[in-house]
Parts: structure tokens; C-alpha cells; sequence
């Protein structure tokens, strides 16, 4: 077989593998993900699109037969992370808690996060750090739960910038979207801020993503009659 020919096989078995690698990577980037793998590792999906499967708690339920939306027992209004480190041999231990006010009038919503450093057991925090930022414009925002549920349940919050059509309902669904590290207008979050921008939602998912433990915790229907 000429050397040509021998060429332009190799050459084409290059462009094959190179191609299935760009594929392997186009399907890793949109794998679903679990609550839980985006908060232990947000770094890896601040770039790219990923989907995250969880349960939305926004503030407000939807209004039932006519009546004023309701709280909605699900939600909080802050979010705490902890990781533990090593620092001179020792454990030390990073509580970060990020927590939302508003909608103001105008539709804004301001955070507030605090990071407080400390070892195991001690009084005295080592350092503490606290920061805030606004966001403004048509969003919403709300909590991804993941589907452990209980006291170990993981949260996320999430925001989508402009209007749902369709009010949240706190049922198993999907996030299309990326760990935010810039506010809209370039301005860097404040480290240890986890928030998902959502770019799409859809209100379902595929019962092979949800743990066969989940058991979905009945709405209280708070609604006056």
C-alpha cells in the first residue's frame, strides 16, 4: 500500500479519535448532575452548561381557588455550606452562610454572605468574613433541594433571570445552567457565594435520576377558606 494511502488512513483515524473525544466531552459537560456534586466541587461547573435535578422551594406557593399565594414551609432564606480543611496539621472548619432579602419594591434582592472560620471545638472563629452584593433586574430566585431530603437534605440557590411562565411548584425537576461567578454586569461574586444561574427549567424529570428512597413531602395547604 503506497505511503499516501497510509497517510490518510492515519490522518483519519486522528479526526475519528479526536471526534469522539470532543463528543465524550460535549456528553460530560451536559451529564445531569445531584445537588450534592455541584456543591462539593462548584468550580467544575462554572463553565459550560449542565443540568442539575432537584426540587424548587420558592418563598411563595401558588394561589389555590382564588385564594393570595402562601409561604411555602420548604423554603429558607439562607443557604450553609461547611468544608473542612487542614492548616498547621490541624482540622479547621469553613461555615459559609449565604442569605437573601427582597424582593425590595423595585424588585431587587440583596445578599449577605458570612464565612466563618474556626477548628473544631473552638469558641473564637480564626477569621470571619462578611460580604454582600445586589442583584436587580427581572429575576427570580429560589432552592434547589437536593433528593436526599431530611436534616441532610443539600441546598443550592438558584436563579433565573426574567419571569417563569408557570409558578414553581416544589416537585422533582431540572436546571439547565452554571455555577454564576460575576454578577450580570461583571462585577466577581464573593468567594464561597454558590448560586446556579438557570438559563432553562423544565417542571419534571426522569424517575431514573430521583434516589428510590425519595419520598416527595406533601404541600400543607395553608390557604385560608
Amino acid at each position: 500500500m503506497e505511503r499516501r494511502t497510509w497517510s490518510l488512513i492515519g490522518a483519519s483515524l486522528v479526526l475519528l479519535g479526536l471526534g469522539v473525544l470532543a463528543l465524550g466531552l460535549v456528553d460530560q459537560e451536559h451529564a445531569v448532575r445531584q445537588v450534592g456534586d455541584v456543591v462539593a466541587d462548584p468550580a467544575a461547573h462554572a463553565r459550560g452548561t449542565y443540568t442539575v435535578v432537584g426540587v424548587p422551594q420558592p418563598a411563595t406557593l401558588p394561589a389555590v381557588d382564588g385564594a393570595d399565594p402562601r409561604p411555602n414551609p420548604g423554603y429558607a432564606n439562607a443557604t450553609e455550606h461547611v468544608s473542612v480543611w487542614r492548616l498547621d496539621g490541624r482540622d479547621v472548619q469553613s461555615r459559609v452562610t449565604l442569605a437573601v432579602d427582597g424582593p425590595d419594591p423595585a424588585g431587587a434582592t440583596h445578599w449577605s454572605l458570612r464565612n466563618e472560620t474556626r477548628r473544631p471545638g473552638d469558641a473564637v472563629p480564626l477569621s470571619v468574613q462578611e460580604e454582600g452584593f445586589t442583584l436587580r433586574g427581572p429575576h427570580a430566585v429560589f432552592l434547589i433541594e437536593g433528593f436526599a431530603g431530611g436534616p441532610a437534605k443539600t441546598l443550592l440557590w438558584g436563579v433565573y433571570e426574567g419571569v417563569f411562565k408557570e409558578p414553581l411548584q416544589p416537585k422533582p425537576s431540572q436546571f439547565e445552567g452554571h455555577i454564576a461567578t460575576a454578577l450580570p454586569d461583571g462585577t466577581p461574586l464573593p468567594d464561597g457565594a454558590l448560586v446556579f444561574w438557570v438559563t432553562e427549567y423544565t417542571a419534571q424529570c426522569s424517575s431514573k435520576f430521583i434516589p428510590p428512597e425519595y419520598e416527595e413531602e406533601p404541600v400543607a395547604d395553608t390557604a385560608e377558606a
